[in-house]
């Protein structure tokens, strides 16, 4: 029936993944979603400059350590959805 689709459920995954991992359980978790009719939308978020992965040596494993540590921040690329969407 055309109301029942109208109704269906949706679900924004905004995500980021520097080494996959992240987007491996997500799909675990959107395939027991899709599985329970719920239509699944995926965004990732991008960084205005590109992060490696691997990262290639200890001293920038531990550099990359330390400053998710203190938290520092990236700049993100904007995003680009329809904001009419209701999630």
């Amino acid at each position: 029936m055309k109301g029942d689709e109208d109704k269906r459920k949706q679900v924004l995954i905004l995500y980021y993944s520097f080494s996959s991992q992240t987007k491996n359980l997500l799909n675990s978790i959107a395939d027991g979603l899709i599985s329970e009719g719920v239509e699944v939308t995926w965004k990732p978020l991008i960084t205005k400059v590109p992060r490696k992965f691997p990262i290639g040596s200890y001293s920038g494993t531990i550099k990359a350590m330390v400053t998710t540590f203190f938290r520092k921040r990236v700049t993100l690329e904007p995003l680009l959805f329809d904001k009419e969407e209701q999630w």
